[in-house]
């Protein structure tokens, strides 16, 4: 076999089996700056989920973010919050002045960058208006209402992959397997990923059917499913100790079903058996149906 020096030499590799099992997902994303209106627009136009995307930047949210950025790389100086209520937003720059040999640190504000929420207006006051920190973080606030950068569009696919049911191949996420009864809205991400911003990519690896394919594909889709199932069954047992709102516990009940789904589907593509996981949802959902009846019985009673 040639060595794999591409994406297409994967593809190569992994198109010689049988049935289409799935595609591996992973992107690449390179100067997004995206207006939310054509983010929207895209989006929708490909077919996609609306409610997946971003919620708008407000000014407060844009400003925010430029203090983020802003901070990334700073030496000597320092960006902190000073002021947040519903009119008004602060943030002061300042300088950090490190003595050694007094073993003493000094701060000293040299700038406040204020956002007025009514009006959207952002103002510079202090010792120094003119501070480079300080109108970078102005220029960046002012440049961001409204628009998207990487790191929205990164977790809008991060909630998409979710969406389309995928499992998480490597720790931390950045690769994953859609299973191949979403194979159209793959084709629609892809093509949705790639009008975003033309430097960026979601790479889509078809997986074909062979025994060992279907077997790492059965282990780490197993392998999520047991952890989720874990992570609810735990907080069952908290509410056997304690009983939350009746609304907490519809919320478990639907989530119960929704990964009762996803088991069936994985299990359908995949041909594993998903029998004992599904008793254990079944015994879990029936618990948490109880405690709802009980606190629905005592409401009645009072």
């Amino acid at each position: 076999m040639s060595a794999i020096k591409s994406v297409n030499d994967i593809q190569r590799v992994l198109a010689t089996g049988g049935a289409h099992l799935g595609d591996i997902l992973f992107w690449a994303l390179n100067s997004v700056d995206i207006s939310h209106a054509d983010l929207h627009s895209i989006w929708v136009g490909c077919g996609l989920d609306p409610n997946l995307l971003p919620e708008d930047q407000t000014d407060g949210k844009a400003f925010r973010q430029a203090v983020r950025d802003t901070q990334v790389g700073l030496t000597g100086k320092l960006i902190r919050q000073v002021e947040d209520d519903a009119k008004r937003l602060s943030f002061a720059v300042v300088t950090e002045d490190k003595d050694v040999g007094a073993k003493e640190v000094r701060h000293r504000q040299i700038a406040l960058v204020e956002l007025d929420l009514v009006t959207g207006q952002i103002d510079v006051s202090g010792e120094n208006v003119l501070d480079d920190t300080a109108q970078k973080l102005v220029k960046a606030a002012y440049d961001g209402r409204g628009r998207h950068n990487g790191r929205d569009i990164m977790l809008t696919l991060v909630k998409t992959m979710k969406a389309l049911d995928a499992i998480t191949l490597r720790d931390r996420g950045g690769v994953y397997w859609v299973p191949a009864p979403q194979a159209h809205n793959v084709a629609a991400l892809q093509t949705a990923v790639r009008l975003i911003s033309g430097g960026s990519a979601l790479n889509v690896v078809p997986v074909f059917d062979t025994a060992d394919g279907r077997a790492a594909l059965s282990s780490a889709t197993t392998l999520t499913l047991e952890e989720e199932f874990k992570k609810l069954s735990e907080e069952v047992e908290l509410f056997l100790q304690e009983a939350p709102r009746p609304s907490t516990l519809s919320r478990r009940i639907a989530e119960f079903e929704e990964l009762r789904s996803r088991a069936r589907m994985y299990s359908m593509v995949l041909g594993f058996s998903a029998q004992q996981l599904e008793e254990g949802i079944s015994k879990m959902t029936a618990t948490v149906e109880a405690l709802l009846a009980g606190i629905t019985e005592e409401k009645q009673a009072a």
